[in-house]
C-alpha cells in the first residue's frame, strides 16, 4: 500500500517537475528574446550617426511670387471629380500650370534639394512640357497622370497631386509564407516536411538570413517564417528553398509568398479600450478628431496612459492609424511613462512666402484665430519670408518595467509614426505586425492650387530624418515580430498567454 502511495507521489512530483521545467524553459526563452531586443535597439540608438541637414537648406528669393499670384495659388477649390477630370484646357494654360508647379516646388518644398534640386527638377519639367505639346486635347486627368509619372522620383508619402500620393507604387509591403515554420538550434534553422527534419541551406541560392523573420506560431511560441519587403506594384514572388536533412538528403522546395492584408478598420471614433484574457488592449484609430468634432474618445486615449501606467502588460493597437497631429502621441507618452519622449532626429524647415499665404487661407476657411494665425498675418504684412529653422535632437534610452506590445502595419503614417519613433527608444517595447508606411520625410504640409487645371498640390515645407535615416520613406519602421496585420492581435494574445507574461 505504501509502495503504491510512494509511486503515486513520485509520479506527481515527476509530473510537477516536468511542468515547472517546461515553464522555466519558456520563461528563459522569452527573457533571452527581450534582453537581446533591448540590447540591440539600445546599442543602435546610442550609435546613430549625424546627418548634414544644412546641405539641403538653400538660400532662395524671399518673394518669388507677386501678392496676386500668391493669392491665386493658395485658393481653396473643391470640384467634383467628374467635372475636374473632364475639364479641357489649352496647351498654353497647361504649360503655365507646369511652370507654376515647379516654381512652387523650388521655393516651398523642403525636400527639393534632397531629391536633386534644380538639376533634376528642371530636367523633369522640360520633359513634361514636351509631353504636353504632343497632346491634341488636354484634360485635367491626363495632365495629372503625366505629372505623377514625371514626379514619381519623389519618394515622399506627404506629397500629393490632388488626392493621390505619388509614391504609392514604390512603397514597400510585406510578403510572406505560412507554409513552413522554422525553429532554431545550434546547427541552424530547421523545419519539418512530411515529419522529417530539414535544415535551411539557402533561399534563391543566396544567404537565407535576410528572408527569415521572427514570428508567432499557432501555439503562441516564438518562431521564424519566410518573408521579405517588396514594392506595392510588384507581383507576389515565389522563392526556392534549398534544405538538407540529418541524413544529408538535400531537397528543393518552391514557396509562394503572399502580400500582407491591411487591417484598415473604419470607425467614427478615434479610440476604444477593451480587455482580452485580462489583457488591456488600447485601439487607436487616428491622432485627430478633425473629421468628427463630437468625438471625445481622443481625450480618452490620452488619459488611458495615466489609467494603465501600472499594468504589467498592455497591447497598443495602432493598425490602420494614419496619424493626425503630434500633440496626441506626445501627451499619451507622458501620461503612460511619466516623462517626455526622447528620440533622435534632424530637421530643417523653411518659412516661404507661399506657405504663409496657404496657412492664412486655411485659417480663414476654418475661422482659426490664435497666436499662430496672428504670426502668419504679421509675416505676410512685413514680408518676413525665407528663414530656415533647424531641429537636432539626440535621443536617450528610457527605462521601463512594463511590457508594451505595439501592433503596427503599413497604414501607419505621419504622427502615428512619430509615436512609434518615441517608443523605439523605450525598454521592453515590442513591435508586432508589418512595416509602417514610411511617411516621415516631410514637415508642415501646405496645399496649393494650379490656376488653370485647379489640380491641388500638397507638399511639406520642411525635411526631417527620423533616427537620422534617409531610407525610411516608403519603407517605414520594421517590427520585432513579423505577422500579417489581420492576425497580429490574436497572435499577440497567444504569445502573452503561452509565455505567461500577464501575471494577473
Amino acid at each position: 500500500m505504501y509502495k503504491i502511495k510512494g509511486l503515486i507521489i513520485c509520479l506527481v512530483l515527476l509530473f510537477s517537475c516536468t511542468i515547472i521545467g517546461c515553464s522555466n524553459s519558456k520563461e528563459r526563452e522569452f527573457e533571452s528574446f527581450i534582453e537581446n531586443l533591448n540590447s540591440t535597439r539600445k546599442s543602435y540608438m546610442e550609435n546613430i550617426k549625424d546627418v548634414d541637414i544644412f546641405k539641403y537648406m538653400k538660400e532662395l528669393d524671399k518673394k518669388p511670387f507677386s501678392d496676386e499670384e500668391a493669392e491665386k495659388l493658395t485658393e481653396i477649390k473643391y470640384l467634383g471629380s467628374d467635372r475636374l477630370n473632364n475639364k479641357v484646357f489649352t496647351i498654353d494654360e497647361a504649360k503655365e500650370d507646369i511652370e507654376y508647379a515647379f516654381k512652387i516646388l523650388k521655393y516651398s518644398y523642403g525636400a527639393y534639394e534632397f531629391f536633386g534640386g534644380d538639376e533634376v527638377f528642371n530636367k523633369k519639367k522640360n520633359e513634361l512640357l514636351l509631353q504636353i505639346e504632343a497632346l491634341d486635347i488636354i484634360k485635367v486627368d491626363s495632365m495629372r497622370r503625366l505629372m505623377i509619372d514625371n514626379l514619381n522620383f519623389i519618394n515622399d508619402g506627404h506629397f500629393k497631386l490632388g488626392e493621390f500620393p505619388i509614391n504609392t507604387d514604390n512603397s514597400s509591403i510585406y510578403a510572406y509564407s505560412d507554409e513552413l515554420i522554422f525553429l532554431k538550434d545550434d546547427r541552424g534553422y530547421f523545419t519539418y516536411i512530411d515529419n522529417k527534419k530539414y535544415y535551411l541551406k539557402s533561399i534563391d541560392e543566396d544567404d537565407y538570413t535576410k528572408y527569415l523573420k521572427s514570428t508567432i506560431d499557432e501555439n503562441g511560441a516564438l518562431a521564424y517564417k519566410i518573408g521579405i519587403l517588396i514594392r506595392n506594384k510588384d507581383n507576389e514572388p515565389t522563392v526556392r528553398l534549398s534544405l538538407i536533412s540529418d541524413t544529408k538528403q538535400e531537397i528543393e522546395k518552391e514557396v509562394k509568398l503572399k502580400k500582407s492584408i491591411k487591417n484598415n478598420e473604419s470607425s467614427k471614433i478615434a479610440f476604444k479600450e477593451e480587455s482580452i484574457d485580462d489583457i488591456k488592449v488600447l485601439k487607436s484609430m487616428r491622432m485627430t478628431n478633425h473629421d468628427n468634432q463630437q468625438d471625445k474618445s481622443l481625450y480618452e486615449f490620452i488619459e488611458s496612459g495615466k489609467k494603465l501606467a501600472n499594468e504589467d502588460v498592455i497591447i497598443l493597437d495602432l493598425r490602420g492609424n494614419l496619424g493626425g497631429g503630434d500633440e496626441v502621441p506626445y501627451s499619451w507618452f507622458i501620461n503612460y511613462f511619466g516623462k517626455e519622449p526622447s528620440r533622435t532626429y534632424t530637421s530643417g524647415s523653411n518659412v516661404s512666402q507661399l506657405s504663409q499665404y496657404s496657412r492664412r487661407t486655411f485659417n480663414n476657411y476654418y475661422n482659426i484665430v490664435n497666436e499662430s494665425s496672428r504670426y502668419v498675418e504679421e509675416s505676410i504684412e512685413n514680408e518676413e519670408y525665407g528663414q530656415w529653422y533647424t531641429g537636432i535632437s539626440k535621443g536617450e534610452w528610457i527605462d521601463n518595467d512594463n511590457l508594451v506590445f505595439v501592433l503596427i502595419d503599413d497604414s501607419n503614417a505621419s504622427s502615428c509614426e512619430t509615436l512609434i519613433s518615441y517608443l523605439r527608444n523605450v525598454e521592453n517595447v515590442i513591435f508586432v505586425g508589418t512595416n509602417t508606411e514610411g511617411c516621415t520625410i516631410s514637415l508642415n504640409t501646405c496645399s496649393y492650387s494650379l490656376p488653370n487645371s485647379n489640380i491641388g498640390l500638397s507638399c511639406g515645407l520642411g525635411i526631417m530624418f527620423m533616427e537620422n535615416r534617409t531610407d525610411l520613406e516608403g519603407r517605414g519602421f520594421e517590427p520585432d515580430i513579423w505577422i500579417d496585420s489581420s492576425k497580429a492581435l490574436d497572435a499577440t494574445v497567444r504569445l502573452i498567454n503561452y509565455y505567461n507574461l500577464n501575471k494577473k
